[in-house]
């Protein structure tokens, strides 16, 4: 009779601890469900995630680790799910892209701590930093740049083998040309009272498209023009902060942006021949950074961010998106 009482009550105590432990998810990660999309990291606060040349692999940039607690560049294998650290500098690290196979190019305030310790940033955006070449061992490390200011968001143009980056010079963010072989600086969009930044390769490598900052409209504008930029054309201008542009092929554009008056960044598309916009993802989380998979281009990787918490999650686009925004049209995107 005792041993059958105190089975019972282990069996009870089990139950109450099983009902305890169940806790709700929370709406953002019921969200991310419902959209079938699933972390990929979870170790860690992590960023600025993109593809490998094969797209077998993703860099990323990661903080508040085992190991390490200022920022360095990862690596993560796709298909073994396996992570490698590939940095270890001091610093911040702030954007990160692959060369090729065997070399990343990526932008850090390694130096410019050391060199210039008590300057203050002009814009917190864009806070002092210079651009370095590493084999991806983090064994032969080659500074690029060397300026007073900012110097990152790189896209390396194969067509001209330059790297195009984001640069504060004369206090204004603007365009330049980095050739890596003999460092040369040289302009590719300079505006003295509205910021050019965040430069993205269209998908035939023919096209920059980047975004242009009005402060006086409060505004930003999404332009493009040939990579020989010569002349340029206005895509879309929104009412609001746009961080990241990323063109798609049929004259499509996705976009992570923060509309006026709005309190978290949501990720939108939009065909520039149908004057379609579309919301993708928008919730009471910050969502931007989405890049395409070189494999697969109906995947992409995006960063979902809420108070000190990021993390880098991965989605199979939904082959109809549903109506435009636009009111009046109820074309979808072409399947």
């Amino acid at each position: 009779m005792k041993v059958l009482f105190q089975c019972g009550l282990f069996l009870a105590l089990l139950a109450c601890q099983s009902k305890t432990k169940k806790t709700e998810l929370p709406a953002e990660v019921d969200y991310l469900q419902s959209k079938d999309a699933a972390v990929i990291l979870a170790q860690g606060h992590n960023r600025s995630a993109v593809f490998s040349e094969d797209g077998d692999k993703i860099f990323y940039i990661s903080k508040n680790r085992l190991g390490h607690k200022n920022s360095q560049i990862h690596e993560y294998d796709l298909f073994l799910q396996t992570d490698r650290r590939l940095t270890f500098q001091d610093g911040e690290v702030f954007s990160v892209i692959p060369l090729n196979d065997r070399q990343i190019i990526y932008s850090s305030n390694t130096d410019e701590i050391k060199e210039a310790p008590f300057t203050k940033d002009v814009d917190p955006r864009f806070p002092k930093s210079e651009i370095y070449l590493s084999d991806v061992l983090g064994d032969e490390i080659t500074r690029l740049t060397n300026s007073p200011g900012f110097d990152g968001e790189m896209l390396w143009v194969l067509a001209k083998k330059q790297i195009l980056m984001t640069s504060v010079r004369s206090k204004i963010p603007g365009l330049y040309w980095l050739n890596i072989e003999t460092e040369n600086v040289s302009p590719f969009a300079v505006d003295k009272e509205k910021p050019q930044r965040s430069a993205a390769l269209s998908s035939d490598g023919k096209s920059i498209f980047w975004i242009e900052e009005d402060a006086k409209a409060q505004t930003n504008t999404i332009l493009f023009a040939p990579i020989q930029g010569k002349s340029r054309t206005v895509f879309k201008t929104l009412a609001g902060s746009v961080a990241k542009v990323l063109p798609t092929k049929n004259n499509q554009v996705i976009y992570s942006w923060l509309p006026d008056k709005a309190e978290f960044y949501q990720i939108d598309t939009y065909d520039g021949i149908k004057n379609c916009t579309q919301t993708l993802l928008k919730s009471k989380l910050q969502f931007g950074e989405p890049q395409f998979s070189v494999k697969n281009p109906g995947v992409i990787i995006f960063r979902v961010s809420n108070n000190d918490k990021s993390q880098i999650y991965r989605w199979q686009l939904p082959v109809d998106l549903g109506p435009c925004n636009e009111q009046g049209i109820s074309d979808t995107l072409p399947k």
